[in-house]
C-alpha cells in the first residue's frame, strides 16, 4: 500500500494592525471662576438675576430641608427664580385636598408671585415653575404656558415671561430615554418646535430673548467628565444626534452663556450620577444652560491662568 505524504507550506498572514484606543478625558478638577452671583451691576444699569434649578422633586427637597428656597432667594436675591422637574400636580399646587401643602404660597411671603405649568400626561413627572420678584426693576411680565406642542403641552416643560424690555423662557427639554426611545422626537421634533417657538416670540415681542432649564444634552467636551469613552455615544444626553440638535439651535443667532464666557473652565457640571456615587468624586455632566441672544453678550471671554 502506497502512503502519500504531503507537505503544506503556510502561507504567513499580514499582521493586523490595533486600533488606536479611543482618548477618554478624566476632567475632575474644577476650574475657578468668578461666580455669577456675585456680579456687580455697571454703573447705570439694573442687574437682573435669574436662578436655575432642577430639583427632581420639590416635594422630597422640601421635606429634606423645608427651609432651602427661603434660604437661597435671602442669600442671592434673584428677580427670578426658576426650577424644573418638581414632579406637582394641580392639585399640589393648589393645596387641595387634605394635609396637602399650598404650594402656590411658597415664596409668596419673600415677595415672589409663582407660576406653574405641570404635566397632565403623566404623575409625579416632569413640570417647571418660575417665581418673579415682585417689584422688580425690569416691571411685571405677561406669562404663556407652553410652547403649542402637545409634547410640551402636556408635560408642564415650558414657561415664558415677557418682561417690557427682553422675554426669558424657562424650560426642561425631554429626555431622550434610558434606551433612546424618544430620541427621535427630541431632536427631529422638540428641538425644532422649540426654536421655532422661541424665534416666533423675538419676532412677536421685538425684544431679545434667553432661555434656562435643563437641556439634557452635554454639548461639548468639556461638557462631560469623560468625553470620548466608548459608551456615550449611546446615552442620553451625549449621543451626537443631540450635540448635532443642540449646535444647529445655537447657529441660529444664539449663544451658551456659559461656555462664551469661560470656554476654557473645565470641572463644572450640574449633575452627578446618585447611584454610581459620583457627585463627590466630581464625575458629572453640564445639562443646564442659560442661552441668549448674541446681541444680549457683552464683551468677550474671560481668559483664565494656567493651561486648561
Amino acid at each position: 500500500t502506497a502512503t502519500a505524504t504531503a507537505t503544506a507550506t503556510a502561507t504567513p498572514t499580514a499582521t493586523k494592525k490595533k486600533k488606536a484606543k479611543a482618548t477618554v478625558q478624566c476632567i475632575t478638577e474644577v476650574v475657578p471662576i468668578p461666580s455669577p452671583l456675585d456680579i456687580k451691576p455697571c454703573a447705570g444699569k439694573v442687574l437682573f438675576k435669574v436662578v436655575s434649578w432642577n430639583v427632581a422633586g420639590l416635594r422630597a427637597l422640601l421635606r429634606k430641608d423645608p427651609d432651602t428656597f427661603n434660604d437661597l432667594v435671602a442669600k442671592h436675591d434673584p428677580d427670578v427664580l426658576c426650577i424644573q422637574e418638581h414632579k406637582l400636580q394641580d392639585k399640589n399646587v393648589e393645596g387641595e385636598g387634605e394635609g396637602e401643602e399650598n404650594f402656590k404660597k411658597l415664596l409668596d411671603g419673600a415677595g415672589y408671585d409663582a407660576h406653574w405649568a405641570v404635566s397632565t400626561a403623566k404623575l409625579g413627572y416632569s413640570g417647571v415653575a418660575c417665581f418673579v420678584k415682585r417689584g422688580s426693576a425690569s416691571g411685571a411680565p405677561e406669562v404663556r404656558i407652553g410652547i403649542g406642542n402637545q409634547i410640551g403641552d402636556t408635560e408642564g416643560r415650558v414657561i415664558t415671561l415677557d418682561f417690557p424690555k427682553f422675554s426669558m423662557t424657562n424650560v426642561y427639554t425631554p429626555n431622550s430615554g434610558q434606551n433612546l426611545e424618544r430620541l427621535d422626537m427630541r431632536t427631529k421634533t422638540w428641538d425644532k418646535e422649540f426654536l421655532s417657538f422661541i424665534k416666533s416670540t423675538r419676532s412677536t415681542t421685538g425684544n431679545p430673548v434667553f432661555w434656562t432649564g435643563d437641556l439634557n444634552v452635554a454639548h461639548k467636551a468639556l461638557d462631560c467628565y469623560n468625553d470620548g469613552a466608548k459608551h456615550l455615544a449611546k446615552q442620553a444626553g451625549l449621543t451626537p444626534e443631540e450635540r448635532a440638535s443642540f449646535t444647529e439651535q445655537l447657529s441660529d443667532g444664539f449663544v451658551d452663556g456659559f461656555r462664551h464666557m469661560y470656554p476654557e473652565a473645565g470641572g463644572h457640571y450640574t449633575y452627578w450620577s446618585q447611584r454610581a456615587g459620583n457627585r463627590a468624586p466630581n464625575k458629572g455632566l453640564r445639562l443646564d444652560y442659560f442661552i441668549c441672544e448674541e446681541s444680549m453678550v457683552n464683551g468677550g471671554p474671560v481668559r483664565l491662568p494656567g493651561p486648561h
